[in-house]
C-alpha cells in the first residue's frame, strides 16, 4: 500500500492577506463618535466663512446626534441620518465614510 505523509495545510498568500484585511476592517470600523467629528469637519470645510463654520458646528452637533443611528456589522458600520422627510446614508469602514445612493 502506498502510504502518502499527509501534511498540515499552509496558509496561502491570498488566506493570510484576507485574514489581515478582516482584522484591519474590525480594528478601524468607525464609532458614532468618529462619525460626528466626521460630519462637523466636512461641515466646518462646506462653509464659505468662518463664522458660517462656527454656527454650522454649534447647530449641526445636537442635532446630528439625535438623529443618526448606527448599526454595527463588526466588520464596518452604517450610518442613518434621518429627520422629516430628509433621509441619507453612510458607510463606515477603515475609518472612512462613503455616502450611500438610495435606489429611486
Amino acid at each position: 500500500m502506498n502510504r502518502r505523509k499527509r501534511y498540515p495545510r499552509r496558509f496561502s498568500l491570498s488566506r493570510l492577506i484576507l485574514m489581515i484585511l478582516i482584522v484591519a476592517a474590525i480594528i478601524t470600523n468607525p464609532t458614532k463618535e468618529d462619525f460626528y467629528d466626521w460630519a462637523n469637519n466636512k461641515a466646518i470645510e462646506d462653509s464659505e466663512t468662518i463664522v458660517e463654520g462656527a454656527i454650522k458646528n454649534l447647530l449641526i452637533s445636537p442635532l446630528l446626534k439625535s438623529v443618526t443611528v448606527r448599526k454595527n456589522y463588526v466588520l464596518f458600520s452604517t450610518f442613518t441620518i434621518e429627520f422629516d422627510e430628509y433621509k441619507t446614508r453612510y458607510l463606515g469602514i477603515f475609518d472612512n465614510f462613503i455616502e450611500l445612493k438610495d435606489k429611486d
